[in-house]
Order: structure tokens, then sequence, then C-alpha cells
């Protein structure tokens, strides 16, 4: 589980280089899969339309 939090959260500071906004977080319950983490990004390109 740390092994893969520690994935998720490289994966998230890449995305967030290339100007997503990102937000790490968890299924609930934790039962639910063994991969239950979610790493949840916003195109830069969505939030110029949204402007």
């Amino acid at each position: 589980e740390l092994c893969m939090g520690l994935i998720d959260t490289d994966r998230a500071f890449y995305a967030e280089e290339y100007g997503y906004d990102v937000k790490l977080t968890t299924l609930e319950p934790k039962s639910c899969s063994p991969k239950h983490n979610l790493v949840i990004g916003k195109s830069p390109k969505l939030k110029s339309v949204e402007a």
C-alpha cells in the first residue's frame, strides 16, 4: 500500500508539472478494491474554457 501511494503521488506531481489540477483520494471502504487509490486530474485545456 505504501509503494502504491508513492507511485500515485509521483504520477500526481508529474501531471501537475504539465498544468493539471490534481487530487489524490481513495475509495471507501478500502476493502472495496485492492487498488483503491484515485488520481483525479483536470486538464489545463478545460481551465481555459471555463475562464
